[in-house]
């Protein structure tokens, strides 16, 4: 409360304050303004402990009553009786003598406020220009220019502010620099400040990041002969990045695409540092302008439906792992999900009345609707009955409880796929993985004659081209279109073109 004055707190009604969001209504101060302030849990404590002890004692409960209610003249307390009983409080305390106008009045509260909030924002690293109109409305001014008024000059705040100057001026009086290594600042500051606060990036990505920067600072550490922890940011240069994709390609057997996205961490990192390190700037350069390298687009592997029934046969379904195997594969079918997707879901996010349907989380965050067989959601209740879940618990989980990994889906698959083959001898040409199962889902919605655009929002895909690089006709639906296209019709003649010897002849010597 130390923001109003004597004539704002007398004014004060009861209704004014508003527990549950912990604020309070100044009405009618300066130039008829009225602004509402939040107050701190420690306030809000003792004005509830305060209101229950006016309602002990009889006072009006009337939202328009006084809120500082004088008990022996059943009345509001004046502006004048206030600034006398907070004088006495401030004489108790011995901070004023008990006779006399010298020490602090009343209103020099509100100066210790805005002082002490100053201090605060300097010892925070905040910028208090920025915070001035926030202050401002807080204290109820008309424009900043009141607000600076209030600002006393400390010796806390000189030295505060001094600091500051130093760490901008004092190079420029060649004094000694310091000698930490700026490298690890620039490293929490880029996960800590850059991904996580000002990107939002997801737990999948900062995860990505993380790993390229380990396997990158082993790479130069062994290179270079030094430990981790001593490496600079000067030892990180073009040619070292250059290197350690191709170890990371060749070396350590990654694709291109995996080459890619290793080299997209780093340039994320020194993008960042650019704007922190001017003086760093033709190094981050260097390593931005290595290019992403282009990887053979091959053609995706999809299952055909007799391919897909000879899969999910292999599963033993009297057994819980079987059950379970046989559910997720079906699901996998059915939704066209990523693994990841699947393994994350929780029934919480099954409607299984009809229409049946699941809410998936994607890339990016985002969510998006898939329909559900009854034939799917069937048996998904059947998994639920034998091994019950909460509504916010992985639905697919191993043999102790723990959520299933990517890696063990892919392990029990690569059995299944090898037992399919037995019977189904097109298998063997197949590189069949859990994506696989997208991809047939795709080609299988083309083949029943969906929409590109439902497909796209089907799979969450953001653009159709991508979508277009999944959906891929099989070879039943090109004949089907084939059989509609007539046959072409020869006249016998030449086309005109064919006349003309000497365009012929010349087109012979290119």
């Amino acid at each position: 409360m130390r923001v109003c004055g004597g004539g704002e707190l007398a004014r004060l009604d009861i209704g004014d304050v508003n527990s549950g969001d912990g604020t309070i209504t100044v009405r009618q101060t300066k130039f008829f303004k009225t602004r509402i302030l939040p107050l701190p849990d420690s306030v809000m404590t003792e004005l509830r402990a305060y209101i229950a002890a006016r309602r002990q004692v009889g006072a009006s409960q009337d939202p328009h009553s006084a809120l500082f209610w004088h008990v022996q003249g059943r009345s509001r307390y004046t502006p004048e009786m206030i600034t006398w009983l907070l004088t006495d409080v401030v004489r108790r305390a011995g901070l004023k003598p008990l006779q006399g106008q010298f020490g602090p009045r009343v209103h020099d509260l509100r100066h210790s406020m805005v002082v002490n909030r100053i201090l605060e924002w300097y010892r925070l690293g905040i910028n208090p220009q920025d915070r001035l109109p926030f202050l401002a409305t807080y204290l109820g001014h008309r424009d900043i220019n009141s607000t600076l008024v209030y600002i006393t000059v400390t010796q806390d705040l000189l030295h505060l502010a001094n600091e500051r100057f130093r760490a901008v001026g004092a190079p420029c009086l060649n004094l000694e620099r310091s000698k930490a290594n700026p490298f690890p600042e620039l490293m929490r500051a880029f996960f800590y400040e850059w991904l996580v606060e000002q990107r939002n990036a997801s737990v999948n990505t900062v995860r990505s990041y993380r790993d390229t920067w380990r396997l990158f600072l082993r790479f130069v550490a062994d290179r270079a002969k030094k430990k981790v922890a001593i490496i600079s940011l000067a030892d990180l240069t073009a040619a070292q990045v250059a290197a350690f994709l191709r170890h990371a390609e060749h070396d350590r057997g990654g694709t291109i695409g995996t080459r890619n996205c290793r080299l997209a961490a780093i340039r994320s990192f020194f993008s960042f540092v650019a704007t922190k390190d001017p003086a760093s700037i033709a190094q981050c350069v260097e390593i931005l302008n290595i290019p992403i390298k282009r990887a053979p687009v091959s053609e995706p592997c999809y299952l055909d439906p007799p391919e897909v029934a000879a899969i999910l046969a292999q599963p033993d379904q009297s057994t819980l792992e079987g059950m379970r195997d046989h559910a997720l594969l079906s699901f996998l079918y059915n939704s066209g999900a990523r693994i990841q997707e699947a393994l994350d879901m929780c029934p919480e996010a099954i409607r299984f009345d009809s229409p049946s349907c699941v809410r998936l989380t994607g890339k990016g965050r985002k969510e998006r609707i898939c329909p559900l067989w009854p034939e799917t959601v069937m048996l998904l209740k059947k998994l639920l009955e034998r091994q019950p879940r909460a509504q916010d618990q992985r639905l697919f989980v191993n043999r102790y409880g723990e959520p299933l990994s990517a890696s063990g889906v892919r392990f029990k698959l690569a059995a299944y796929v090898k037992a399919a083959a037995e019977t189904m001898p097109s298998l063997q040409t197949k590189h069949v993985t859990p994506h696989s199962f997208r991809h047939a889902t795709a080609v299988h919605l083309v083949s029943a004659g969906v929409d590109i655009t439902v497909i796209r929002s089907w799979l969450g895909h953001v653009s159709l081209d991508t979508t277009n690089h999944y959906a891929k006709a099989n070879v039943e639906t090109k004949r089907k279109a084939l059989e509609q296209v007539a046959a072409p019709v020869t006249t016998g003649h030449l086309s005109s073109w064919k006349h003309d010897t000497s365009l012929l002849a010349w087109l012979d010597t290119l």
